[in-house]
């Protein structure tokens, strides 16, 4: 498999419970979605590849579609409802026709217009590079975050598990290793996918597992039916003192996003 088989679908439904239709807000004069959509054309450069015909949106919205075309990329219409935005991926890769079909989808949610196309691009050269692998993830190794979800991993960065609580629990009576001391074998997890085409073939015919439903993380499913996911290590790619990245999903996220424009800089490469 090899980043040219790759392509970076960005799953963008018009509702949000916390901040309504947040896609399609405007900063800096334009909509949400589109800071999302050049993430996204910025990676596929990266990987050498032509962001028109690498990167695609999949949406239930006629004002999504407006705004992907606007931006010249073109939509895959998925009007169901549906869990998660893998299982949005998953129905949308199954509708293409099988000649259109990539080896590697790239997921990259619409609500995440600071992410680094270093690490869009990073993850999918790791996909390209581990055959072994079905899917792919980042985490910010050695760093705990409130209220952020957790990752542990193993010593080839295959991931064990992830949680909504802090990972790993720490024993009372033990002392704990810091990061500067070990390589971490835990950190957040950072919300961006890579998936086999194998892998989305598959995923709508698994039922939803005991620890998916229990921890709210449609990753967990993978793990659950004994596939192979790795994790791409963020500071690999990108410096660590770099200015953070997060996804919007609140009135103050905006915000700070807006405030981040104002200052000029969007997001470094």
């Amino acid at each position: 498999m090899t980043v040219t088989q790759a392509e970076i679908w960005i799953p963008a439904r018009l509702g949000s419970t916390r901040l309504s239709e947040k896609l399609l807000r405007r900063a800096g004069g334009r909509p949400l979605l589109s800071y999302t959509i050049e993430r996204a054309k910025e990676a596929a450069a990266l990987l050498g590849r032509e962001p028109r015909r690498a990167v695609r949106v999949v949406t239930d919205s006629d004002a999504i579609a407006a705004v992907a075309a606007e931006a010249s990329v073109p939509t895959l219409r998925v009007p169901e409802r549906c869990r998660s935005g893998t299982d949005r991926l998953a129905l949308a890769w199954r509708r293409l026709p099988q000649e259109e079909r990539p080896g590697t989808v790239i997921n990259l949610q619409g609500d995440e217009p600071l992410m680094p196309p270093r690490i869009i691009a990073g993850l999918a050269r790791l996909m390209a590079s581990r055959a072994e692998v079905a899917m792919g993830t980042v985490m910010r190794p050695g760093v705990r975050e409130p209220g952020a979800v957790s990752v542990v991993v193993d010593r080839q960065d295959r991931a064990l598990y992830f949680s909504r609580h802090p990972l790993p629990g720490r024993h009372p009576s033990r002392p704990s290793v810091e990061p500067a001391q070990a390589r971490p074998a835990w950190g957040t997890h950072v919300g961006l996918y890579g998936y086999r085409g194998h892998l989305l073939e598959r995923w709508l015919d698994w039922e939803q597992g005991q620890l998916e439903a229990t921890e709210g993380l449609e990753q967990l499913r993978a793990l659950e039916y004994g596939m192979t996911l790795a994790v791409l290590r963020a500071d690999a790619v990108v410096d660590p003192d770099d200015r953070p990245w997060f996804s919007i999903d609140t009135e103050q996220d905006l915000r700070r996003f807006e405030a981040r424009l104002e200052g000029g800089a969007v997001v470094g490469s």
